[in-house]
């Protein structure tokens, strides 16, 4: 009774015969009309668990304040809107796993959406996006996409506590440095950095296991190891062949490392004996 009456008719509700529980459905497709705003009645639909709305060009520029209201929200897609950004009070919606707001505007993501703790989906591609701080505290995600926007790093992001995440996508924006703690996905099957700025490949990414991650693009960046670059143009990513190589420069560097260390060391005996000698 509390869905607006110009979408009853794209509702779907299915019942579950043994647990009595409700999931409701609302599909807000309104882009070839020539509507100039959202009925305000569609904020009060607070039984809508899936929600996707799409209005005509320059028309949904900000959702309100009033999403708060949709608490049972588990889905919400804005795509193909006018979004230049966010509310807070999208950290209302705290049983929410599927985001989606991909060809708008928007150029921040708010702090409030690090709240939403039971994300698992979150697409955000082709937007204004220039940082993803507030999204540090999102342990559940399994897929996050953020290709064509304006990203500089993902350093951010705390890749330990990401046990879950199967799928990262961030082709075409700035970035410029592969994060050493990308190795610690333990989960992931799909890495795209593809057209970005990444001169280095950090040797710890040779913690991705090969038998998990199947899709790897690094393609359109201005890598400077050689020998990664001749791997890469095998045309199907050869997983395998790039960890190798990666894990062989780990050990590498690992023992110049030793080995430098240990140089120090004998110079510090040398200095300390000739300041012993008479």
């Amino acid at each position: 009774k509390d869905f607006p009456a110009f979408a009853r008719e794209e509702i779907k509700e299915n019942k579950s015969g043994e647990s009595h529980t409700w999931k409701s459905d609302l599909a807000c497709l309104r882009h070839q009309t020539e509507d100039t705003q959202v009925d305000p009645a569609l904020w009060y639909c607070r039984h809508v668990n899936n929600l996707k709305l799409r209005m005509p060009a320059k028309v949904l520029t900000a959702l309100p304040a009033d999403l708060a209201r949709l608490k049972s929200l588990t889905t919400l897609i804005v795509s193909h809107n006018s979004l230049t950004t966010l509310p807070d009070e999208i950290k209302a919606l705290k049983h929410l796993k599927n985001l989606e707001f991909t060809d708008n505007k928007v150029e921040a993501l708010p702090d409030a959406m690090g709240m939403l703790t039971n994300l698992e989906v979150i697409d955000a591609c082709r937007n204004k996006i220039v940082d993803v701080k507030s999204l540090a505290n999102l342990h559940n995600l399994v897929t996050l996409k953020l290709d064509q926007n304006e990203v500089g790093t993902l350093k951010d992001m705390q890749y330990k506590k990401l046990t879950r995440l199967r799928t990262l996508s961030a082709s075409h924006n700035k970035i410029s440095t592969v994060d050493e703690k990308v190795g610690r996905l333990g989960a992931l099957t799909s890495l795209n950095l593809s057209n970005n700025a990444i001169k280095e490949l950090p040797v710890e990414m040779s913690d991705l296991s090969e038998k998990v991650l199947v899709h790897l693009n690094l393609d359109e960046n201005p890598l400077k190891d050689s020998k990664v670059k001749k791997i890469l143009e095998k045309g199907r990513a050869p997983i395998k062949e790039l960890l190798q190589h990666l894990e062989k420069e780990k050990q590498s560097g690992r023992k110049k490392k030793k080995k430098a260390e240990s140089d120090d060391d004998d110079r510090s005996e040398e200095h300390t004996s000739e300041l012993q000698s008479p």
